[in-house]
C-alpha cells in the first residue's frame, strides 16, 4: 500500500488479469466491489506464491517451506480490510509447512494486546497450530532503546507459551557501533565477563562481508580482535559473534550447560594419556 493508503493494484498486468476497481484508501470504508477486489488481489498473490513453492520443492524435494507474516502491516487496524490482499485465504494450511509470525512495533510499543488479538486472527485465518509456527522476535538497533529489550523478552517468553515451534531473534547478527582499529564497539553488552575472548566475529554486511577475525577479549560492548578490523569494516555494519570457550569442565558446566559433549580428560593427571607424570 501507499502511504496515503492507495493499493498497489493498478499496474498493467493487474488490470489485464482481474480488472480491479477503484480504491482510494483501504483504510475508508469499502464496498463489497472493493472488497471484492482486494479479495482477487489476494488470490493471485497466493497463486503466485503456491507457484514459487513447487518450482522449489520439485527442485528440492522435501524440504520446508515458509510464510513469514508481520502483523503490524498486514492486520493494520486502520485498514482492517487489507487483509483480503495481504493475508489472503490462499495462504491457509497446508499451503506452507510453516507460518512465521512477527510483531516488532507492537512489542517495542508495549501494545501486548494488539499481539494478543494480531497472532489469534492470523492463527484463525490461515489455520497453522501454534506446532507449525515460528516466532521471530525483534531486535535493538540505537543504543539509547536498550529498555526495548524487555518487552522484546517478555514476547518471546510469550511465544513459546504459545506452544510455537521455535523463536527466533533478529538480534544475533548485532549492528556495530564504531570500529577503532582492532577494537569494535557492539550495541548490546556482552552476556558475561569476556563472553567472546577466544571466539569469534564475522562480518555480516560491507566489503568485509563474509571475513571471520579472532576475538583475543571482550569487556562490556567492546571487544578485541586479534588484529585490525578488516578492510572495508565500517560503523552500522551487521556481524555475527561466537562466544570463545576456555575448555574448562566448569566453564562448559556453568556457562554452555554442555558437560555431556566435554570431550577432555581434566581428571587425567598430565596433559593426556601419552604424557601422565611417572608412576602415574
Amino acid at each position: 500500500m501507499r502511504a496515503d493508503g492507495r493499493p498497489c493494484l493498478y499496474d498493467e498486468a493487474a488490470v489485464a488479469l482481474f480488472a480491479p476497481v477503484a480504491i482510494a484508501s483501504v483504510a475508508a470504508p469499502l464496498s463489497l466491489a472493493q472488497c471484492d477486489t482486494l479479495d482477487q488481489a489476494g488470490a493471485v498473490l497466493a497463486g503466485s506464491t503456491a507457484a514459487l513453492c513447487a518450482a522449489v520443492v520439485a527442485a528440492h524435494p522435501g524440504c520446508e517451506t515458509h510464510l513469514l507474516a508481520y502483523l503490524p502491516t498486514v492486520l493494520d487496524r486502520a485498514a482492517p480490510e487489507a487483509k483480503r490482499m495481504n493475508l489472503p485465504i490462499g495462504w491457509a494450511s497446508p499451503a506452507f509447512d510453516v507460518l512465521q509470525l512477527e510483531d516488532y512495533d507492537w512489542v517495542t510499543a508495549g501494545d501486548v494486546a494488539s499481539t494478543r488479538e494480531g497472532v489469534a486472527l492470523a492463527s484463525a485465518r490461515l489455520g497453522y497450530p501454534a506446532a507449525r509456527q515460528d516466532y521471530l522476535a525483534g531486535f535493538v538497533l540505537r543504543p539509547e532503546d536498550k529498555a526495548q529489550w524487555a518487552p522484546i523478552e517478555a514476547a518471546a517468553a510469550a511465544a513459546w507459551g504459545r506452544g510455537v515451534r521455535g523463536v527466533h531473534v533478529w538480534a544475533l547478527p548485532q549492528v556495530m557501533r564504531a570500529v577503532e582499529g582492532a577494537s569494535v564497539m557492539l550495541d548490546q553488552r556482552e552476556p558475561v565477563a569476556d563472553a567472546y575472548g577466544g571466539g569469534t566475529l564475522r562480518w555480516i554486511g560491507g566489503a568485509a562481508c563474509g571475513l571471520e577475525q579472532a576475538i583475543l577479549q571482550s569487556d562490556d560492548e567492546r571487544v578485541t580482535l586479534s588484529a585490525e578490523a578488516a578492510v572495508g569494516a565500517a560503523p552500522g555494519l551487521l556481524v555475527l559473534l561466537r562466544e570463545g570457550c576456555d575448555k574448562t569442565v566448569a566453564t562448559c558446566v556453568a556457562r554452555f550447560g554442555n558437560i555431556v559433549n566435554f570431550r577432555g580428560e581434566p581428571y587425567l593427571p598430565g596433559m593426556d594419556l601419552l604424557t601422565r607424570y611417572p608412576g602415574a
